[in-house]
């Protein structure tokens, strides 16, 4: 079996609850425990997946018949079973994991991360089959949150690389800075297959927004992860938000460039609340800490600063096999910093009319939190050269 120890982490949810069995049905999830991607699997809901980990018997996921040759390419153990498919999937998936899972009689689910109807139909052939359901997508969120040294090193990679695709293009307006932000997204994109990494999937973009379009918290929307094409103009602020893939996992970066070569009162004041806000959050990711005390520690700190820091999103989120998971800086997370957590920070301030953000990725380690993506140190923005 490969990935013992990810194995191992899912066992001990099973043993930890006192579980027959752990069933997940969320996509996310069964990448996690199994390594099985399906990068369709969220647009086809009309099929489902399933991983299960039984006392006594191996591991087994069970899929469609049509994406078992994928599953056998990723999974980290042998075990991987197909169902057919005709006009009734669910019904024919909820038979054959509930004819595995006998004779198990407590079975732990991931309830939280499966659609209503797939929830209603285990809890249904569950219950017929006399078991008893334990909600555990807590504990599978938690087993997610905390990395093992692997998935920190692929994440650590991710995150550099990307941060390199968007230094990489950003180098070109040294030479060549008039271009429309669609024509910035697709540099974006060749830049990161020049680097080996992936941007494909059900999560991935790369895009810029520029100008005025900055007034908008969510430019371009509804069309999210693609951009417009006004072209750059001196002295504009250009935001470059790339979703990068490897492996399963993924990076989420967003940077910024200034087309001058030096800038305004306003980008100058910007620059400094998020290096300010920047440095609060490192000081703040300490061990133990509640994520929902660091969020509120922050926003009391950018009203005393006037910092302009917009303060109804999270200021953070980990990163793994989903390009944004818990647990998040927000009001509302009762969860704390561990060791070995992949964060993003993700602050935003706004200044006039206008959203600014630069996101870093730190990994938690027992004496503070590590910048891991900085191929180029973003303490200071990257200009345009417009005289040489």
């Amino acid at each position: 079996m490969k990935n013992v120890a990810m194995y191992k982490k899912v066992k001990s949810i099973v043993d930890e609850n006192h579980l027959d069995a752990l069933v997940l049905g969320g996509t996310y999830n069964i990448q996690y425990a199994t390594g099985v991607h399906i990068p369709c699997a969220h647009a086809q809901t009309d099929l489902v997946m399933f991983a299960v980990f039984a006392v006594g018997k191996e591991p087994m996921v069970l899929v469609p018949k049509c994406w078992e040759s994928v599953a056998r390419q990723t999974c980290y153990f042998t075990n991987v079973r197909s169902y057919g498919l005709d006009n009734r999937p669910l019904e024919m998936a909820t038979a054959a994991l509930v004819d595995w899972c006998q004779p198990a009689k407590r079975i732990g689910t991931d309830d939280g991360n499966m659609s209503v109807t797939v929830n209603a139909q285990l809890a249904h052939a569950f219950e017929r089959a006399g078991v008893t359901l334990v909600p555990c997508k807590s504990h599978i969120s938690k087993a997610r949150s905390i990395k093992t040294d692997e998935e920190v090193a692929l994440l650590t990679a991710i995150a550099y690389k990307t941060d390199h695709v968007i230094n990489g293009h950003f180098h070109h307006l040294s030479a060549d800075r008039p271009k429309t932000a669609s024509s910035i997204s697709e540099s974006l994109r060749i830049h990161s297959q020049e680097r080996d990494i992936e941007i494909s999937g059900y999560n991935a973009c790369s895009r810029a927004v520029l100008g005025e379009s900055l007034s908008k918290f969510w430019a371009y929307a509804p069309k999210y992860g693609f951009a417009d094409c006004e072209m750059t103009k001196d002295n504009d602020t250009i935001v470059a938000h790339v979703l990068n893939t490897e492996n399963g996992y993924w990076s989420n970066a967003t940077r910024m460039a200034i087309s001058s070569d030096r800038m305004s009162d306003e980008q100058e004041r910007m620059y400094a609340a998020l290096n300010q806000l920047r440095d609060l959050l490192l000081s703040s990711l300490r061990i133990g800490r509640k994520c929902s005390d660091i969020y509120h520690e922050m926003i009391e700190h950018s009203k005393k600063e006037s910092l302009s820091l917009v303060n109804n999103i999270p200021l953070g989120f980990c990163v793994g096999v989903s390009p944004m998971e818990g647990p998040f800086l927000s009001p509302g997370e009762e969860q704390t910093v561990e060791a070995s957590m992949v964060l993003v920070l993700n602050p935003v301030v706004k200044y006039g009319t206008y959203f600014y953000r630069s996101s870093d990725t730190v990994v938690i380690k027992e004496d503070g939190p590590e910048v891991v993506n900085w191929y180029k140190d973003w303490r200071e923005p990257y200009l345009a050269i417009l005289a040489l």
